[in-house]
């Protein structure tokens, strides 16, 4: 009897010390089964009937094993399943452990990664190094639900196809790709990323590209992880009338952002490259600095615009590095402007540009204090502007038993210019902008059986400038500021420090709001400026000039998170309609919709003043689990005719992803060039990305 036990925790130690370093690779193991059989007469022992081996979050699931003291070889019978913490499954029919412990051999093998990508194998060798061979083998991702045998949309038929566990890799020999079971494209090697990788080094999907402006061609991306904080995507763009290379890298490291984008065109015939680069990035240092830069460099302005720039007048060469402790700001910055323009535009240079600013409080807590300094230097062709300017505030608020909000402003900004021309002129004078401002509001509340509030708020802001201590000679960084809900109560519509705004003036406006606790929201916010004096500083179509300002007037209707409409309006005092804005989205389960309306009377441009009315929409919608579409437009309503359009559908699955783009920009100018453009993408589903489908047909 003792002899028995002897033997059987022998057998135990030999069998699970086995299977654990072949197929788990662990040190906790258990083994469960119905039945255990010993044979003395044939040297066998016999587990059979739901035979469990459980070891290192890993499972092994067989229907008998036996292990031979002769031959010193385990035998597993199937059907064998073998599920690991990769979430890879494993099922073969039969496999045979060698004693040496370096390899398994399995028959009839199917493997599922994932739960998408299934690989059927008629032999597999696995070996204690982590890697897996499948030979003769057949993968794809497709659901095979078909019970006629009909082939899976594609598949790649493979000799051998080896899954390497701690590269996370497979690779393909022989390769054969069918689609509909039709032989397309062969290749003797190919290695791809195990399915569900989300990073790793290759090709990714190609684009089929036909263009007015690039001809017709194929754009191939390869990405490259360079570590694990950065890596590089390079494009081949390659068309009947041009090749481009293009190139983008990307570093994200603890407290700093590096990209680097740049497209090159080599103009071979003419011994030229044409392109650009970009490179932009920030960055954290101790002692809360924070280092912000954009340089552009490019060889013509057509560059940027024929290459899917960003179109706009100017592009923005920057570094700035600012420094923030309590209650004090700093910042250094240093800019280089370059015009797209035609004819070109000023290119000045700022450098360099700092400000500094303290705040704090003066006798109570209710009044603050805050001190400004700064240094300007602009380099304009043969100009150099000099501004050293300061100013001091100081602010008052209080509430009253009543409700009533008080807010009240003091400041003094002062600034000397230093001006240098041509021949050698120079001037040089001191400007001094004083401003007093104090608001009035009374904010209101109601509540109606807890389930509605409402706000009201009027408030009332009187403001003085005096109109000839205010005067500005000079203005190189004033930008006129749109009267909106934002600018509404501003005490100077004019962005930057050259500019102040005039006079003694009114700024007037009434909010209400009304919130539900079934989601409903909405309201609406009415202003309106008032001036003594006739001053007209401000553009002819910006609504700001005259004694009245143009009548403000916004409102806005949400309900939960699926449904906004908004509305802003600027009306003269005839009550026409000078400019208005209104949009609504709606985003549902399986659709999202956006449009905006704009209507503007006094658009004007370097040739003419004119009218401008633009409906834009903008459509998405789930049509089903597989199938996703896109529709854009960008319609002139005023002379009858499209900007631009784009409609896309995507179809997408376990087994496919395609895409198709067709885009027409109509608009045809200097800045915009009129293009029509086709883009069609076909990606395998499976390799190196994961996927929100699931094969639920199970197995090949």
């Amino acid at each position: 009897m003792i002899f028995f036990y002897y033997k059987l925790i022998v057998f135990f130690f030999l069998l699970i010390f086995s299977f654990s370093n072949i197929l788990f690779a662990g040190n906790n193991f258990n083994l469960i089964a119905d039945k255990i059989i010993i044979s003395e007469e044939n040297n066998e022992i016999i587990a059979q009937g739901n035979v469990k081996i459980y070891s290192d979050k890993k499972i092994l699931n067989a229907k008998k094993i036996i292990y031979n003291n002769s031959s010193e070889l385990v035998k597993v019978f199937g059907p064998i399943e073998i599920i690991d913490e990769e979430n890879l499954t494993i099922m073969a029919d039969y496999s045979l452990v060698s004693k040496d412990l370096n390899r398994i051999i399995s028959e009839g093998v199917k493997a599922l990664f994932k739960n998408y990508f299934k690989i059927t194998s008629e032999k597999i060798k696995y070996n204690s190094s982590g890697k897996t061979e499948f030979q003769n083998s057949m993968g794809t991702s497709c659901k095979i639900c078909s019970i006629n045998g009909s082939p899976p949309l594609w598949n790649i038929k493979s000799s051998i196809i080896l899954h390497d566990k701690e590269n996370k890799t497979l690779t393909f020999e022989n390769a054969v790709l069918e689609i509909g079971g039709v032989p397309v494209f062969y290749t003797p090697y190919i290695k791809t990323p195990e399915p569900g990788v989300k990073r790793a080094s290759g090709f990714l999907t190609p684009k089929i590209i036909s263009s007015d402006i690039y001809g017709y061609g194929f754009k191939q991306p390869y990405f490259l992880i360079l570590n694990e904080n950065s890596d590089i995507t390079v494009s081949l763009f390659k068309t009947n009338q041009t090749t481009m290379l293009e190139a983008e890298y990307r570093a994200k490291m603890k407290g700093e952002n590096i990209n680097v984008e740049t497209t090159i065109e080599p103009k071979i015939n003419d011994n030229i490259v044409n392109g650009f680069i970009n490179v932009k990035g920030e960055k954290k240092y101790p002692n809360n600095f924070f280092l912000q830069y954009d340089f552009t460099i490019f060889d013509k302005k057509k560059s940027l615009l024929t290459y899917d720039h960003e179109i706009k007048d100017f592009v923005v060469n920057y570094l700035t590095i600012e420094n923030y402790k309590q209650n004090n700001k700093r910042i250094f910055e240093t800019f280089f402007y370059q015009s797209l323009r035609t004819p070109a535009g000023e290119e000045p240079i700022i450098f360099p540009y700092y400000q500094e600013k303290n705040i704090g409080d003066v006798f109570n807590s209710k009044t603050i204090f805050a001190n400004s300094f700064g240094i300007l230097n602009l380099f304009n062709k043969n100009k150099k502007y000099t501004r050293i300017d300061h100013s001091i505030d100081f602010r008052y608020n209080t509430i009253y038993k009543k409700g009533f909000l008080f807010q009240n402003l003091g400041k003094i900004s002062s600034a000397i210019y230093d001006i240098r021309e041509e021949d050698n002129k120079k001037t040089n004078y001191l400007e001094i902008k004083p401003l007093i401002s104090s608001s009035i509001s009374y904010p209101l509340f109601k509540e109606s059986n807890k389930k509605t509030r409402e706000f009201f708020i009027p408030k009332l802001q009187l403001n003085y400038s005096p109109n000839k201590l205010s005067s500005s000679k000079t203005n190189k960084d004033s930008i006129e500021i749109d009267l909106d809900t934002t600018s509404l109560f501003a005490t100077n519509r004019y962005s930057g420090k050259d500019l102040q705004e005039k006079g003694l003036w009114l700024n007037s406006g009434i909010e209400y709001e009304n919130r539900s606790l079934n989601g409903k929201k909405f309201g609406y916010e009415i202003g309106q400026i008032f001036r003594v004096d006739k001053i007209n500083q401000f553009s002819s179509n910006s609504g700001l000039n005259g004694n009245n300002s143009d009548l403000l007037i916004s409102s806005f209707f949400n309900f939960k998170d699926f449904f906004k409409l908004k509305n802003t309006s600027l009306l003269t005092n005839n009550f026409d309609f000078r400019k208005s804005e209104t949009s609504i989205s709606y985003k549902g389960k399986k659709n999202e919709i956006e449009s905006i309306l704009i209507y503007n009377t006094d658009i004007i441009n370097q040739f003419e003043k004119k009218k401008l009315t633009e409906l834009s929409i903008s459509f998405a919608s789930q049509m089903d689990i597989n199938w996703t579409s896109i529709f854009d437009l960008r319609h002139d309503i005023t002379n009858n005719r499209a900007i631009s359009a784009l409609a896309g559908l995507t179809f997408e699955n376990e087994c496919v992803d395609f895409s198709v783009n067709l885009s027409k920009r109509f608009a045809n100018s200097e800045k915009l060039p009129e293009d029509t453009r086709l883009e069609l993408s076909f990606d395998l589903g499976g390799f190196g990305k994961s996927s929100r489908f699931s094969n639920s047909c199970g197995m090949m």
